[in-house]
């Protein structure tokens, strides 16, 4: 609320980061149910832009969601089909909260990418 309210009158949108986790050992569900817990941080982040700047609107581009936050657990969901009910559970999200822009991390790696390093898609 502080960095909207000192920047709002120069931006033109926010851009943040969301994740579920950064613990391979939780469960499945819990990665899932945190999904409502993303869109409601973005619903957040846009009622706060609007009741600050009714005047305008500020776009909200969330440029980087995932499973986990960190590379380092290099959590198996990320690449196989437990990404792909993560992220279209996020789209999901995405669209009831009223996100502007929406980009996951990152397109080809073999941690997060939606392609492995010999760019074969994975199910998300």
């Amino acid at each position: 609320k502080a960095f909207i309210r000192a920047a709002g009158p120069h931006l033109s949108f926010l851009s943040f980061h969301a994740y579920a986790s950064g613990r391979n050992e939780d469960p499945d569900h819990l990665i899932y149910d945190k999904t409502t817990a993303i869109g409601g941080y973005i619903a957040d982040l846009r009622r706060m832009l609007a009741e600050d700047f009714p005047e305008r609107s500020i776009e909200t581009h969330l440029t980087e969601y995932n499973i986990a936050w960190t590379w380092r657990t290099k959590d198996p969901r990320m690449l196989d089909h437990n990404g792909a009910v993560f992220d279209a559970l996020c789209l999901i999200e995405f669209v009831r909260a009223g996100l502007d822009v929406g980009g996951a991390w990152n397109e080809r790696d073999g941690v997060y990418g939606k392609m492995d390093t010999a760019y074969a898609p994975a199910p998300s």
